[in-house]
């Protein structure tokens, strides 16, 4: 019956709605929830599947599973305060990471102790500790603090967020008191395999560097050895591809299982359906590598890809290779909507849809290798600039190169020694480790082509004339020989690498406070100068949130030099991306509050020095020349001034410094920072009363120990009807004035949070009243009870 049904299901061409399903899915998913009002009345068009508008209904249909799907992810989200500390019985389904005194795991909930709302499918658990050890397949029970997944919200970088969601984590945990830790179960199951497994190869390939970093990477998935050189050089030659197990790898090992299984069945004693014997091989070759990897969910997506192209095959079923591929990826997103937020699934079906459509009606051979390989570099631009901010031009020719090599030789012969490693260790072990020298040595050769100037280029994300101008360059790219104005495709790609974002008019400016946790960092913008103050903090190992706010929020706008970095004072919190951005960018100027080691040929901000750049003035106001001060009274407070509008950036000064700055009379300004992330010390009615500022920015992370932004500071800038904007809550703050003084303010999560980001939150009082007049996030209007607050 089942059979009969699909067979009629393609034959009546049933799959023409699939396409407008998922684009109402995707719609679902990636439209702003700003923009969102529209999306339930969509619904009300379910009705037309039944009549000859079935493209539409379908799309209402897309949307309404969306919605649906995302509500029952949200659902897994805990509401909890995360001071409270729950009892968790899990099972650890990852690798640990682990260094620096701490370990991180993933793991899948069993039962909450005093629990109330629906599970959470995935924690990811960190354990500032080294002791208990946690390992993968072992059952425990762990003292958790929970919060829901959030991420630093800014316009370009890593998106913690939206990876999290792909990985399906609902909840973030951290180990409240190791000496409470319970192991209930010793490892077991696909996790413990495969720890076991690398555990195998880590000994045999102990000291083979990198390539044997790889040879696990490419064997079980496990990246966590990869170096920073490492993943540096695989971006600049375009092969990160090459390492992470998806459609590559499991379409390479389905074809070679397709291959066995033709091979087997002939040899067989009775009668077999060679076809039928090759498709069931092939499945089971790739579930194989999948499981390797332990159904990482790129690889659950390629499994998925192969498993439904089988199943059509073994049941006869002819479908256009669009139906089957808008067949796979609608079941895809209706099993896990949030992989459209991440890069795998665009560029997984882009590729698809590139080389379905590069290769038709063309030969095979060395020729159509070059073309397709092109086609592909190219056409996946676009997707490249918008996910990861930059493009390697140099990944034609390597992968050209590097492509055959890898997926018909070393991956092959690498995953038949594993596979023979149990049974033939004598032979197994040389083999894997003469194949860790020949990828460490390709890694060095990509180190030395990196040296001598291949890597990657900044993309500006394309708008909407870019997206545009893209999907007909792509369409030109994989066109039929003879078509006209193939040759435009170039141009119009061409366009992507030199378009560049457009600059402030002279006279204008635009500043943005991007969000890096219990830090600062901004960037000012304007016709021809780029002006840096604070670098944001960094942690333990020389970890530093630059690395993945400020460096590609820089790139993405393709910014080589810095023309003046302020380093307000020597804070970690405000110097701590120094060393990233003297790695990535040239720099002119640095001027600094205190002496700093990483900046020893700084200058010292000192009171009355001002320039001017592009029609903008700059006027230092602290510390003043010849006072000997250090820590946050050296901070360097900075006046900038645009078509009549003031801006005022004032490091961690406190209202002693303050009261001095009023005596200079400095008032009124338009923007402020808040001083010291919203320290209490700091922002006194005071300052606020003289200055007069209409918004104020405060650089203070979300939830942050130090308890800032204080309520008795918000309560000040509040009750004088200071728009003000904290940082950790609603995302980068970018504020710009025109030349004709108009200022315009957009704060990143506030506008551009999906339904699967976290919300921006209303702040509240720590006895969780509402602050009055905040318009931060929505509107609230005061009541006679708020109005007795403010007058106290």
């Amino acid at each position: 019956m089942a059979v009969t049904t699909t067979r009629w299901w393609a034959a009546t061409d049933s799959t023409q709605p699939l396409g407008p399903a998922l684009a109402g899915m995707a719609t679902a998913v990636l439209i702003p929830v700003v923009h969102a009002g529209w999306l339930l009345p969509t619904i009300a068009g379910l009705p037309l599947l039944a009549t000859s508008a079935r493209r539409l209904g379908a799309f209402a249909l897309g949307v309404w599973v969306a919605l649906v799907l995302q509500g029952q992810a949200i659902d897994h989200r805990p509401e909890v305060s995360p001071r409270a500390v729950w009892t968790v019985t899990a099972r650890v389904v990852s690798l640990p990471e682990t260094g620096d005194g701490m370990q991180r795991v993933i793991v899948e909930p069993v039962a909450i102790d005093g629990w109330q709302q629906r599970l959470p499918r995935r924690i990811r658990v960190s354990h500032y500790d080294e002791q208990p050890e946690l390992a993968a397949g072992e059952v425990w029970q762990l003292p958790l603090r929970l919060r829901r997944p959030r991420g630093f919200s800014n316009p370009t970088g890593f998106d913690y967020e939206h990876w999290l969601a792909g990985q399906r984590v609902d909840a973030l945990g951290v180990v409240a008191d190791g000496r409470r830790c319970q192991r209930l179960r010793a490892a077991g199951g696909l996790p413990a395999w495969r720890a076991a497994l690398v555990a195998r190869l880590d000994a045999m390939l102990e000291g083979a560097g990198q390539g044997g970093a790889l040879i696990k990477g490419l064997v079980a998935g496990d990246r966590r050895d990869f170096s920073d050189r490492t993943w540096g050089v695989l971006r600049a030659s375009g092969t990160s591809h090459l390492v992470a197990i998806s459609g590559l790898h499991i379409g390479l090992l389905a074809t070679l299982g397709y291959a066995l299984g033709r091979g087997i069945a002939g040899f067989a004693p009775t009668r077999i359906d060679r076809r039928a014997a090759a498709l069931v091989m092939a499945m089971a070759a790739a579930a194989g590598y999948a499981a390797l990897s332990g159904f990482a969910l790129p690889t659950q997506r390629a499994l998925m890809m192969v498993v439904l192209a089988g199943g059509v095959a073994l049941l006869g079923i002819r479908l256009r290779a669009a139906s089957l591929l808008a067949l796979v990826a609608a079941v895809v997103v209706a099993l896990d909507p949030a992989v459209l937020l991440g890069a795998g699934f665009w560029l997984s079906f882009g590729a698809v849809v590139l080389i379905s459509a590069a290769v038709r009606g063309y030969q095979r051979g060395v020729v159509a290798a070059i073309r397709l390989q092109w086609v592909l570099t190219l056409g996946l631009m676009p997707l490249t600039g918008v996910f990861f901010g930059h493009w390697s031009p140099a990944g034609w020719v390597v992968n050209l190169l590097v492509l055959p090599v890898f997926t018909l030789v070393l991956v092959p012969l690498i995953l038949a020694a594993t596979a023979l490693l149990p049974v033939m260790p004598s032979l197994s072990t040389p083999v894997l480790q003469q194949l860790a020298g020949v990828l460490g040595a390709m890694i060095e050769g990509g180190a030395w082509l990196q040296a001598h100037g291949m890597n990657v280029l900044p993309l500006a994300s394309p708008g909407l004339i870019g997206w545009v101008a893209a999907i007909v360059a792509i369409l030109l790219l994989v066109a039929p020989a003879g078509t006209p104005g193939r040759g435009l495709a170039f141009a119009l790609l061409a366009m992507l690498v030199i378009a560049q974002p457009e600059p402030p008019s002279r006279g204008a400016l635009r500043v943005t406070w991007l969000e890096v946790g219990q830090g600062n960092a901004a960037v000012i913008e304007t016709r021809s100068r780029v002006t840096v103050v604070d670098t944001g903090p960094a942690w333990g190992r020389g970890a530093a949130a630059a690395d993945f706010t400020l460096v590609p929020f820089l790139e993405s706008k393709g910014i080589e030099r810095i023309d003046h970095l302020i380093v307000t004072h020597g804070d970690r919190d405000h110097r701590g991306g120094v060393r990233a951005l003297q790695g990535r960018f040239e720099i002119d100027r640095v001027e600094a509050g205190d002496p700093l080691a990483d900046l020893p040929g700084a200058q010292r901000c000192r009171a009355g020095r001002q320039w001017r750049q592009d029609g903008v003035s700059y006027r230092y106001l602290w510390p003043p020349a010849g006072f000997s001060l250090s820590g946050n009274k050296a901070s360097c407070v900075l006046l900038v001034e645009a078509a009549g509008r003031r801006l005022l950036f004032v490091g961690d000064i406190d209202r002693t410094i303050e009261l001095e700055l009023l005596d200079e009379g400095i008032g009124p300004i338009d923007v402020i920072e808040a001083a010291h992330h919203g320290s209490r010390t700091s922002t006194s009615a005071a300052w606020i009363d003289a200055l007069q500022p209409a918004h104020a920015i405060i650089s203070a992370g979300f939830r942050n120990s130090h308890g800032m932004p204080h309520p008795a500071v918000l309560k000040r800038l509040g009750c004088e009807n200071v728009h003000w904007h904290d940082i950790g809550r609603v995302g980068a703050v970018t504020v710009g004035v025109d030349p004709s003084g108009q200022l315009q303010l957009s704060r990143h999560r506030v506008a551009e949070r999906r339904i699967l980001n976290a919300r921006p939150g209303r702040p509240r009082f720590r006895d969780n009243t509402p602050i009055p007049y905040y318009r931060g996030i929505a509107e609230i209007s005061p009541t006679e009870a708020y109005q007795a607050l403010c007058s106290k």
